[in-house]
């Protein structure tokens, strides 16, 4: 899309921030946001479409501090200065840099960082959970979470962004991880991918890894998550727990929920360790 082009008689396009995503001016309130367009399967354009403007309508519900605003959508046609047809999502601007390109600015975290992450995460994907109908973000990545304010008790303020891979519950059918994973779970997407997504992130901080470094799976389609880190015993547990790979399995390998997930994370952070105890894979 052109700089300066405008859509809907409001959006002035003025930067490219990544694939099919913009930042723009609203010129009704000059405020600066950021459209992200959603591009349907032509091959069933209108089921995709429909489901897109129920996935924004669920995103406009959308509450909390470190969220962006949901604050409109609309339809793009290919005639409109796009190449394709596709439903842009509009939300508002947050200033602040990526993990990824935080990481890439030579940024190290520490155990103690890396666990107020995840924590703040968890907490995030908690309220994500518990919404009717459930929302899953599907899209948690170093690109997704923001980072600012940094003090030196605390890692900053964080933000979870790039919905636009997100669906209600019932109706998602795409994923974007690690294919096989869903070839087990017939290509739906749950709440617990979420959980993968995190965990998989955190991992690749502590260690400067890609994904496809440390998880292996052979042809019996038996996955496990193998990295090292300079960080403690229960920790390293309890990511090895939130990043099994493998859906067929319950919550003895897996946590079952984001609230589990951050109760056992606190646990290692207030000392008590007995929650650990039970947190390593079974082999």
């Amino acid at each position: 899309m052109k700089l300066n082009t405008v859509l809907v008689d409001r959006y002035q396009i003025c930067e490219k921030l990544g694939y099919a995503k913009f930042l723009a001016q609203d010129l009704h309130s000059q405020d600066l946001v950021v459209i992200e367009i959603l591009q349907p399967d032509s091959n069933c354009y209108e089921d995709d479409l429909q489901a897109f403007k129920k996935e924004a309508a669920a995103l406009q519900r959308l509450d909390h501090s470190a969220i962006p605003k949901y604050l409109d959508y609309f339809e793009v046609k290919a005639v409109e200065a796009y190449s394709v047809n596709g439903l842009a999502l509009v939300q508002t601007y947050i200033e602040a840099p990526s993990l990824e390109w935080v990481v890439k600015d030579g940024r190290k975290f520490s155990e103690t960082e890396a666990i107020e992450l995840a924590d703040r995460l968890l907490s995030i994907l908690i309220y994500l959970h518990e919404q009717d109908p459930q929302v899953i973000h599907q899209n948690i990545r170093p690109s997704s979470i923001l980072l600012t304010s940094r003090s030196d008790n605390s890692i900053g303020n964080v933000y979870l962004v790039n919905f636009g891979s997100a669906q209600e519950y019932e109706i998602r059918t795409r994923c974007t991880m690690l294919p096989d994973y869903y070839q087990l779970i017939g290509m739906k997407c749950y709440p617990q991918q979420d959980l993968y997504s995190l965990g998989v992130t955190i991992i690749c901080l502590l260690t400067g890894t890609e994904p496809w470094k440390f998880i292996n799976y052979n042809e019996t389609m038996k996955f496990t998550v193998e990295f090292s880190a300079e960080i403690s015993k229960e920790f390293h547990r309890w990511l090895e727990k939130i990043a099994y790979p493998d859906p067929r399995y319950s919550s003895t390998k897996r946590f079952d929920s984001a609230q589990s997930a951050q109760i056992s994370l606190r646990s290692r952070v207030q000392g008590i360790y007995a929650y650990f105890i039970s947190l390593l894979p079974m082999l």
